[in-house]
């Protein structure tokens, strides 16, 4: 047996997201409101957000079954992602050197 190519590691991924997430609507930070027109307009709910908000829990995964290696291009997605993540730091700190720094409600949300 080969190894697992992207496109089956991101389906491995989607269930375990799908297990972690599986009360996405309950907790869902997007309100949606209706204007005397008829219109629809999402609000963000900061407060909901941070109630709900978590990291991956652990649980979700099979610790005890690696599964089989990952593919180069798998690899490299998953190498090209640690990248990014590495750099939100570096955008984080851009950003509040700007003015968005003195808007507290933008602050507390980005130090969340």
């Amino acid at each position: 047996m080969g190894a697992p190519s992207a496109a089956e590691v991101g389906a491995q991924i989607h269930r375990a997201a799908a297990v972690v997430s599986a009360d996405v609507n309950a907790t869902n930070p997007l309100d949606t409101h209706w204007d005397i027109g008829g219109n629809s307009r999402q609000s963000f709910d900061l407060e909901k957000y941070l109630r709900s908000a978590g990291g991956t829990r652990p649980e979700a995964f099979d610790w005890s079954d690696p599964g089989p290696p990952l593919d180069d291009e798998a690899l490299f997605c998953v190498g090209y992602m640690m990248d990014i993540e590495s750099h939100t730091i570096i955008y984080l700190r851009e950003m509040l050197s700007t003015a968005v720094a003195e808007d507290a409600s933008i602050t507390a949300f980005l130090s969340c």
